[in-house]
């Protein structure tokens, strides 16, 4: 692999372990300071509120059996080495246009998937309602994922 390949490999990794990072730290300081379904508005439009997400995103299949646990920790693992896949095949072929995108999908999958694996489900916190607008609860992780998609599909359109 050549010093070029080595360095942007290494940013990659960092970006993942930074959402990662701030993923863990936020999920630990709601666990130690609300209760569960506990909810403190912190601007007019923001809350935070804990609970936890036996679904995917969204909420979606939220309807709690053990089985839904190890199925979306499956498919994840499997969304998880794509993006790795994607991430080294463009490393090779020096095509790093999408390369961060991915990272930021990749950091948040992997740390959803550990808070899948160590607690039976995802701790969710950032709750935003502005009127008659009301957002499913979702945490860092999840906006990193989002961030991704929503980039690499304006990309796609252009």
């Amino acid at each position: 692999m050549q010093k070029n390949n080595i360095t942007k490999t290494l940013l990659y990794v960092c970006i993942v372990f930074i959402i990662i990072i701030c993923d863990v730290i936020t999920k630990i300081w709601i666990i130690n300071h609300f209760n569960l379904y506990e909810k403190k508005k912190i601007f007019y439009f923001l809350n935070f509120l804990y609970i936890k997400n036996y679904g995917s995103a969204l909420g979606l299949i939220s309807n709690y059996e053990e089985w839904q646990s190890y199925l979306l920790s499956i498919v994840n693992l499997c969304i998880i080495i794509k993006i790795i896949k994607l991430i080294h095949t463009a490393i090779l072929n020096k095509t790093y246009k999408n390369n961060i995108l991915y990272c930021l999908i990749l950091g948040g999958a992997i740390s959803n998937v550990l808070n899948r694996i160590y607690f039976g489900y995802i701790i969710d916190f950032i709750d935003i309602d502005i009127k008659k607008l009301h957002c499913p609860t979702f945490n860092i992780a999840d906006t990193s994922i989002f961030l991704g998609i929503c980039i690499l599909i304006l990309r796609s359109i252009k």
